[in-house]
């Protein structure tokens, strides 16, 4: 086992981010928040750790309010064309210990909603974060973390929507900000073609880098916890024209295998089956996704599983072709959601399936 961790690059100095995200981590005094902000520190080690990628600076300005979708499109995780395909919607501007954010528009495919948001603060938000867009690309997108809550209406069931997200777009001025907030709808269990969302944003941590960190108002002047809650109720109506599931249903004698299949204009869901004693299987299992081209599909992360399903893996389309997707499964978790070569995955996969989607 530890000859085959040995093989997987590690890049140079993570030792040392992995130890300063810690530190300044452990600033923030609530311990919830904190929680969250360790999770979401240890997924962006993980991405920006297995990609190599740097971040170089992102030129970026928003003119109004209602046009930010085509403005930062191009520069979140899940990129796309939205600003064809979003509503705007008229919903009031909230606000809470200097910090006002509005809601400009919406696109919801039934898996996801993508939400616009204009943000300014009363104070000026410093050196924001930046994250990869993408595997092969150098550039990058600012962001502001935020913990949300929600529920759909009609629906009663507590914690529907409970997470620890961030904001990606870009600073429009000193105070200013505007990006895309994704809310994953994974544990709504069912959704009508229209509906409600009611979005609650519990706190706001903007973080600073000035310093070198994640930390709090009560710290550096630069970095601001802003407490809501900011509550909103957004008209969403779901896009199902332009999203295909695929039912599959399939295991092999391995008892790795398929269930379905989602693919949307910037998303793609799949839901695998794995075997029941996966303690035998060193570092966990991994699913990944070239098109007909060769090109691997961006590794997002998890989401919870319905139908049946052992897992559920989320991919970043980013304006590829998705007409034929081919779906890989490996032993090794890392070396899996690594690997760009689709003949290497052929080698070291325990089930493949290629998907027709048009």
């Amino acid at each position: 086992m530890q000859n085959k961790f040995d093989n997987i690059p590690i890049p140079e100095r993570l030792d040392e981010v992995v130890i300063s995200s810690m530190n300044e981590i452990r600033k923030i005094k609530n311990r919830r928040l904190r929680n969250k902000v360790i999770a979401a520190s240890a997924a962006t080690v993980i991405a920006i750790g297995g990609l190599g990628i740097t971040n170089p600076a992102i030129a970026s300005k928003l003119p109004i309010i209602s046009q930010i979708f085509s403005q930062v499109e191009k520069k979140i995780t899940f990129s796309g064309d939205y600003s064809s395909l979003a509503n705007k919607v008229d919903v009031e501007t909230q606000s809470s210990e200097g910090l006002d954010i509005t809601v400009a528009e919406v696109y919801c495919d039934g898996y996801s909603a993508y939400i616009t948001l204009e943000m300014n603060y009363k104070d000026e938000l410093g050196k924001l974060p930046r994250f990869p867009l993408d595997v092969d690309e150098s550039e990058s997108h600012e962001s502001i973390y935020c913990h949300i809550k929600g529920s759909i209406d009609g629906i009663n069931e507590e914690r529907i929507i409970d997470s620890f997200e961030r904001i990606e777009g870009s600073k429009t001025g000193p105070n200013s900000f505007a990006g895309v907030l994704k809310v994953n709808l994974d544990r709504v269990p069912y959704i009508n073609d229209e509906f409600s969302l009611k979005l609650s944003l519990r706190q706001v941590l903007i973080e600073s880098l000035d310093k070198g960190g994640i930390v709090d108002a009560a710290d550096n002047p630069n970095g601001y916890l802003v407490s809501g809650p900011l509550d909103f109720n957004i008209p969403i109506t779901v896009d199902k024209e332009n999203v295909k599931k695929i039912e599959v249903n399939e295991e092999n004698d391995l008892g790795f295998g398929l269930i379905s299949v989602v693919v949307t204009p910037f998303e793609i869901i799949v839901e695998d089956i794995r075997p029941e004693d996966l303690d035998a299987i060193e570092f966990g299992t991994g699913v990944t996704v070239f098109n007909d081209k060769g090109e691997a599909m961006q590794y997002y992360g998890g989401r919870e599983a319905k139908d049946g399903a052992k897992g559920a893996a989320v991919f970043s389309v980013n304006e590829k072709d998705t007409s034929e997707l081919h779906i890989y499964t490996g032993e090794n978790f890392i070396k899996t959601i690594k690997q760009k070569d689709e003949n290497k995955m052929k080698e070291m996969a325990t089930y493949s399936k290629t998907i027709k989607v048009k």
